[in-house]
């Protein structure tokens, strides 16, 4: 069984470890009666107090994940499959909805939404794909023009910046090197800038004037999964947004397309 710990998240350790043990039920991977580490064998392979352990595994068996014999262990309990679907449902749509009343404007005011008259998107790798899709949405619904640059060659070619320009960097880690000092470039130029981050508190998070925090927690694959879909939801989002402060679109459209999003949860 492997979880992965994030100390950097605004998110209790035992939560983490708690969500992390209840996907690998819900995949699959762990089985019922599977048994789980000992307490003090998971707290001494992830270095953490043993009372954290136990305080996860003690919210896994209150919710009826897993069931603990005395002497004996922890062992995956018998589960209704549909009724964790259900629940994961309502925990992306819990999700989902705070993103849409917390990251919509990310600080940016109506006026400054306005005056905006080029965006410039800033990555690398994975980011910066999504940053091309949401130059399509942003253009289409907001009419504002966007350009979408890898930070490796934007930090280096002297782009020409207006005030009124925005540059919005996109980093799953916050800490992308050359994001970072894209970042940096705008900022010299006085061009106000955005971050969409998934780790609170990194350098992105902190020298951007506004930030976008994902929150896709820890990143378990190789292949980025969570984190590319959560910075696309951002794109989706933010191009909702400037499109309706721009009157861009109408206040039935803006309900509509929020609609759409939360559907996602349901396919």
């Amino acid at each position: 069984m492997k979880i992965i710990i994030n100390t950097s998240l605004m998110v209790p350790i035992y939560e983490q470890i708690v969500d992390q043990i209840k996907m690998l039920i819900r995949n699959g991977e762990l089985k019922e009666n599977d048994n789980l580490p000992s307490v003090r064998t998971l707290s001494k392979e992830l270095k953490i107090s043993a009372l954290t352990v136990k305080k996860a595994y003690d919210n896994l068996e209150s919710e009826g994940f897993t069931v603990t014999v005395h002497g004996k262990g922890t062992y995956v309990a018998a589960t209704n499959t549909e009724l964790l679907l259900e629940e994961q449902k309502k925990e992306l749509e819990a999700d989902l909805e705070q993103a849409i009343q917390k990251g919509r404007r990310c600080g940016i005011s109506d006026e400054d939404i306005k005056r905006i008259s080029h965006i410039y998107i800033v990555a690398c790798g994975s980011a910066y794909h999504t940053g091309v899709v949401t130059q399509y949405v942003m253009e289409d619904l907001a009419r504002v023009p966007v350009r979408v640059e890898l930070a490796s060659e934007f930090r280096y070619r002297r782009p020409i910046l207006d005030k009124d320009d925005l540059v919005i960097v996109v980093s799953q880690s916050g800490e992308t090197a050359d994001t970072l000092a894209g970042l940096r470039l705008a900022k010299e130029q006085e061009v106000k800038t955005l971050g969409i981050v998934n780790v609170v508190g990194s350098s992105i998070a902190r020298e951007a004037d506004n930030v976008f925090y994902t929150l896709a927690g820890p990143e378990i694959s190789v292949a980025t999964t969570k984190a590319y879909s959560a910075q696309l939801i951002a794109g989706y989002l933010l191009s909702i947004e400037f499109a309706k402060v721009r009157e861009q679109i109408t206040e039935k459209q803006y309900f509509e397309y929020i609609e759409e999003l939360l559907s996602l949860i349901h396919i």
